[in-house]
C-alpha cells in the first residue's frame, strides 16, 4: 500500500455501516526510529517487525495467500474496467498496511529534524514546514474511527472525502501472471508485504529489487522474513 496526500480539502461523505476500524499502532521505539532510519539510509529500504502486531501479520497473509494467490491476473485492482470489488480479507489487508504505513511515518516524523546544515535557510524551513504538516494530518487520521470503505465497500476512501491521506491506494501482486517496470515511487511512503517462500528466494524468478543511494540494487525478497514489511 502506499500513503499519499495531495492537499485537497473536499466535502465528507456518509458513512457506510459495515467497515474496518482504524486503530493507530504504538508509537515506535526511539531504537526501532533508529533501526529504520539506518536501513533506509544504507539500503534504500527497511525491513519492519509485525511480530508484536499479530492481527496484522494475519491479515496480511490472509489476503497473500488466499486473494492474491487466487488471482488468475497481475494486479488488484485490474488494470481494465473489470469492477473492482473488495472482498473482506482485502478490506482488512488495506487497513493492516495503512496503519502500519502511518506508524511508520510517525516514527520517521518523531526522528531528529532533517534539516541540513549546508542546505539555505528557505530549504530547511520548507522541511520544517513539511514536518509540521504532516504531523497535524496523522493526529486527524487518529482522531477518526471510521476511516475506511464509509460511502461504498469497494473504495477505501470516498472521491469526495476530506480525509487526509486519502490519495493512498493498495494494489495486490500475483507475479505468475506478469511482473512490474522499474519505477520509483513518488508518494510518501510504500509498505510492501511478500510472502515469497524461502525455499524459492534463491530462484530465477520475480523479486522485489531496490537501489539504494549508491545506486546498489538489493533483492529485499531474499532479505525480509515472514513476519516484516518492507
Amino acid at each position: 500500500t502506499t500513503i499519499s496526500h495531495d492537499g485537497a480539502r473536499k466535502s465528507r461523505s456518509s458513512s457506510f455501516t459495515m467497515t474496518p476500524r482504524y486503530c493507530p499502532l504504538p508509537a515506535m521505539t526511539s531504537a526501532a526510529i533508529h533501526s529504520m532510519l539506518s536501513q533506509l539510509r544504507h539500503r534504500g529500504f527497511a525491513r519492519v517487525s509485525l511480530s508484536s502486531n499479530k492481527w496484522i501479520y494475519n491479515a496480511l497473509r490472509t489476503a497473500t495467500v488466499q486473494d492474491a494467490a487466487s488471482m488468475k491476473e497481475f494486479r488488484f485492482p485490474p488494470m481494465d474496467a473489470t469492477p473492482i470489488v473488495y472482498t473482506e480479507s482485502k478490506r482488512m489487508a488495506f487497513r493492516a498496511l495503512f496503519e502500519v504505513a502511518t506508524n511508520c511515518l510517525e516514527g520517521l516524523l518523531l526522528s531528529p529534524s532533517s534539516s541540513s546544515p549546508s542546505a539555505d535557510k528557505r530549504h530547511n524551513r520548507t522541511v520544517d514546514k513539511n514536518r509540521r504538516m504532516l504531523s497535524k494530518l496523522l493526529c486527524e487520521v487518529h482522531q477518526t474511527d471510521q476511516l475506511f470503505f464509509n460511502s461504498n465497500e469497494n473504495e477505501p476512501f470516498s472521491s469526495s472525502s476530506n480525509q487526509p491521506f486519502s490519495q493512498s491506494f493498495f494494489n495486490l501482486f500475483n507475479y505468475n501472471h506478469g511482473s512490474l517496470n522499474s519505477h520509483v515511487d513518488r508518494s510518501l511512503l510504500t509498505v510492501i508485504y511478500t510472502t515469497t517462500p524461502p525455499a524459492h528466494r534463491e530462484a530465477r524468478r520475480s523479486a522485489l529489487w531496490v537501489k539504494d543511494s549508491q545506486s546498489n540494487w538489493h533483492n529485499a525478497d531474499r532479505m525480509v522474513q515472514s513476519d516484516e514489511v518492507v
